[in-house]
């Protein structure tokens, strides 16, 4: 804890520990070795961690084993004088120093507390200042744009009078432009205010943290009993809309209404420690010099592309990801004028601002953006240049989640070979660029290679990393997965117990990481066919990850639609069909988010499977156009729903449609996925049987058959789906010739 500097809502954080457990484990309970362990994780540096923990235990043990009594003395085996008196006066002398012991150390927590609130303060007032700056470039841009735009049409307007009219709607938006360009700078004033009033009350704080911390270490030197001694606490030291259409003013108008709200919240925070602290009344000090901070702002010596730059990260950190996007751009166009198109620096800001473009949930832009990023450092720095591997890894990771599986696996393979044979096959970027080509071959389709890519990967990271580094267990994780997926549920569920023993002994059982092993443990115990343990299991990790990630987390979510889908599994489509309803509901991403529709399909999958076919064909019609509009008409997701719209389309009555749906559904998936991919051959299975159901056993027979040769050339011969095929194979052979 001297190290560290932590409060107990932070330490509470790191450790999954609520800040109560933590305050009663460090403030009198003799506490649990697991706890123990915890905090010296998260608190020594690893090369002291073994000493700590060896002398943790020591004391511990002391702690649980205190010496006994003489018998008749009334004091310790081994006291020393004075240690004969009555033993009501030494439980009350005790007591007394243990209240003030309580008594000083949760000032000093409190203390610590409002220190930490007021850090924030001071990293949100020195972000908001750096938004604010790069808002005021933008501003003065737009006010001398629009100055001339204003002067032009003016003087054509005697000769014409829409250009009048256009004058005028000029004339307003440059009224606008300088209304926010002084909001702007009042805002930016404030938030250096804040920042000064916050430096100095946490100076102020940091000297009462001093006395409280030697106050403590006072009343522990006055002999307080091993079990009821509290932890040494010694932190580090402080380091209007207008009426006229008008885009970019809006979005400054919103990015100014969001400054206008950090700006009220950090003053609510400062006022409220203030008169904490005149409460407590602290004796009051002397004005404090602050130091001048003008380097940490963009100044005369800084140039606007680096406002901007700047800028756009503290604003995509903070979840503001349009400005984040729109900041990007300007520093790429700021750094082109000031260094030129070809400097390095320019296409380091071109990289950031594709990153953004992705984070804010439009893949295929980014994905062009990299493109042309790759050519250009490829031009400029060559093709084995570290920055040219870079953006060719970021172009190939798009090119997929654009939707297009099978080249961004063909760009990681290409990848490997070049950082192979520069980086050597052991380096840390060559691995993870091997784990990356692996997940793209798995989601192209090819399960099998996958698996065994990992495999291979596993084995190398072990040797090079170690078996319990990070990225050693990343690779396990997804090895098992594909062996789960390659068609082995039981090998995938057996590998993910022994991850969860693994992490849970290394980081908790609470741990995002442990937490996501027990999640895929429970989806493969479902696969294996234990579809109502999976459910239990699901139940308990959405309560974990509620309490520990919050309810609208993307991970808790996530388990909320695997449990509602082994609820269907396990045999109740109805309450499936309820719980993705609700799920769709409490959805915090928006109606276009892949997550949500992906409720909404899984709704409609189990409106089917609880016996209203009807219904779930016209909601998967819906999701069809949605799919279409926001991921494309090619993109995986959206043919899923065009497969069970055939399926439900024919469980509602019509077997021609169904069959007819299948027949184009199959001629878009080998284009987009290629022949042999799972979903193609499912798609042709389904065909299959909604042709005999049509009618035609002979016909059914006979595609039943060759998509069996099919599953068991791309998937294997022992694989579920081959076994379901020669089944369906034998079901229209016998009708037929029956």
């Amino acid at each position: 804890m001297d190290e560290s500097g932590l409060s107990l809502e932070a330490l509470g954080k790191r450790i999954q520990c609520s800040k109560s457990t933590v305050s009663e484990n460090l403030g009198g309970k003799i506490p649990p070795q697991k706890f123990v362990v915890a905090l010296i994780e998260v608190t020594v540096r690893a090369e002291l961690r073994e000493r700590r923990q060896t002398e943790a235990e020591q004391l511990r043990r002391a702690a649980l084993h205190p010496p006994r009594p003489a018998p008749g003395s009334g004091r310790l085996e081994g006291g020393g004088p004075g240690m004969g008196q009555s033993a009501s006066a030494g439980l009350l002398d005790i007591a007394a120093l243990q209240a003030k012991h309580i008594e000083t150390y949760e000032s000093l927590t409190k203390a610590l507390s409002q220190r930490d609130e007021l850090r924030e303060t001071v990293v949100q007032s020195q972000q908001l200042a750096m938004v604010l700056y790069g808002m005021i470039g933008t501003l003065q841009d737009r006010v001398v744009r629009l100055t001339e735009d204003r002067d032009r049409l003016t003087q054509a307007a005697a000769e014409q009078l829409a250009a009048g009219e256009r004058a005028e709607v000029a004339e307003r938006k440059l009224t606008r432009a300088v209304q926010q360009e002084t909001r702007a700078q009042g805002e930016l004033e404030r938030a250096k205010e804040k920042q000064r009033e916050a430096e100095e009350l946490a100076i102020r704080l940091q000297e009462k943290i001093d006395r409280l911390a030697g106050e403590l270490k006072g009343l522990r030197a006055q002999g307080a009993p091993v079990e009821e001694r509290l932890p040494d606490v010694s932190p580090a030291p402080a380091t209007v809309p207008a009426e006229e259409d008008d885009p970019e003013g809006d979005d400054i108008e919103a990015a100014l209404l969001r400054a206008e709200v950090v700006n009220d919240t950090d003053a609510g925070i400062v006022e409220r420690i203030t008169t904490e602290l005149i409460q407590e009344q602290e004796p009051v000090t002397a004005p404090v010099i602050v130091l001048d901070k003008g380097s940490t702002f963009p100044n005369k010596a800084n140039t606007l592309w680096e406002a901007f730059h700047s800028s756009a990260r503290l604003t995509g950190n903070a979840g503001m990801m349009r400005e984040a996007v729109h900041m990007a751009n300007l520093a790429v166009l700021r750094a082109s004028r000031e260094l030129g198109s070809d400097h390095v620096t320019t296409l380091t800001t071109r990289g950031t601002h594709a990153r953004w473009t992705a984070k804010a949930g439009d893949p295929t832009a980014a994905r062009d953006l990299y493109a042309r990023l790759v050519n250009d450092h490829t031009r400029i720095q060559g093709p084995d240049h570290a920055d040219t591997f870079i953006s060719r890894h970021d172009h190939a990771h798009h090119v997929g989640e654009a939707g297009d599986p099978a080249a961004a696996r063909s760009l990681y393979a290409r990848l490997v070979d070049d950082r192979t044979r520069v980086l050597g096959p052991d380096h840390p970027l060559t691995l993870a660029t091997r784990h990356d080509h692996a997940e793209w071959c798995a989601r192209s389709g090819d399960l099998t290679s996958a698996r065994d890519l990992y495999a291979d990967l596993v084995d190398d990271r072990t040797r090079v990393l170690g078996h319990d580094h990070p990225h050693t267990v990343a690779s396990r994780h997804n090895q098992a997965q594909y062996i789960g997926e390659a068609g082995n549920p039981y090998a995938a569920r057996d590998l993910f117990a022994q991850l969860i023993d693994e992490r849970g002994l290394a980081l908790g059982c609470g741990h995002p990481n442990t937490l996501a092993s027990r999640h895929s443990h429970a989806r493969w115990i479902g696969a294996a066919g234990d579809s109502a343990a999976a459910r239990d299991l699901f139940l308990q990790i959405i309560d974990d990850r509620t309490r520990i990630l919050g309810p609208d987390h993307p991970d808790t979510l996530a388990s909320r639609h695997h449990h509602a889908q082994s609820t269907g599994t396990a045999g109740n489509p109805g309450a499936a069909r309820d719980l993705f309803a609700r799920l769709i509901n409490h959805r915090v991403h928006g109606p276009d988010h892949p997550d949500t529709l992906a409720a909404r399909h899984d709704h409609a999958v189990w409106t089917d499977a609880a016996g209203d076919s009807a219904a779930a064909r016209d909601l998967f019609l819906q999701i069809i156009d949605d799919r279409t509009r926001i991921l494309g008409p090619d993109h995986p997701d959206t043919l899923a729903s065009r497969h069970h719209h055939a399926q439900s389309t024919g469980t509602a009555g019509n077997p021609g449609a169904a069959r007819d749906l299948f027949a184009r559904l199959i001629y878009h998936r080998v284009r987009v996925l290629g022949p042999d991919h799972p979903d193609t051959l499912a798609a042709r299975h389904d065909h299959a049987q909604w042709t005999g159901r049509n009618g035609h056993p002979f016909t059914a027979r006979n595609l039943s058959a060759e998509v069996a040769a099919a599953r068991a050339r791309a998937l294997g011969p022992d694989h579920p789906d081959t076994i379901n095929s020669r089944k369906a194979q034998l079901y229209w052979s016998q009708l037929s010739e029956g």
